[in-house]
């Protein structure tokens, strides 16, 4: 629900144009009844519902190259406002963090000793995580 919320949020001031250009929904009540009927459906079967934004929106991550030596790269499914990039050791002490703002992708020089590291990447109220592998 908290998701159909954001959605809301973002597209809601786009909705009149959209109606205006072309008739779908039919106008802005119509979609807000939608929405109403989305976020209902949503409190009846919430697996479902997340099942489904997620084969939607929520596409994985990408780390490349991995095994790394100095330089990784993520791609997110999407464009995303707010990113954070946490890297734990294997004893799980984080040795690094980053922030980014309206990416879609980065590149990141660790300096990371060799060994293996958990990557967890924030965005958009979702956690991934994956290993990362430092040879030298």
């Amino acid at each position: 629900v908290g998701q159909i919320n954001e959605y809301q949020k973002h597209y809601q001031p786009l909705v009149s144009e959209h109606s205006y250009r072309w008739d779908r929904p039919e106008d802005y009540r119509s979609w807000i009844s939608n929405v109403e009927m989305l976020r209902a459906f949503a409190f009846q079967r919430p697996l479902t519902i997340y099942d489904e934004l997620h084969n939607i929106f929520g596409g994985s991550i990408s780390i490349f190259p991995n095994p790394s030596s100095d330089l990784i790269n993520l791609r997110l499914p999407w464009l995303a406002e707010h990113v954070t990039i946490n890297i734990f050791s294997a004893s799980g002490m984080q040795v690094r963090q980053d922030l980014f703002t309206a990416v879609d992708r980065v590149s990141i020089n660790h300096k990371l000793d060799q060994g293996v590291y958990i990557i967890q990447v924030i965005f958009d109220h979702q956690v991934h995580s994956g290993k990362l592998i430092v040879c030298r």
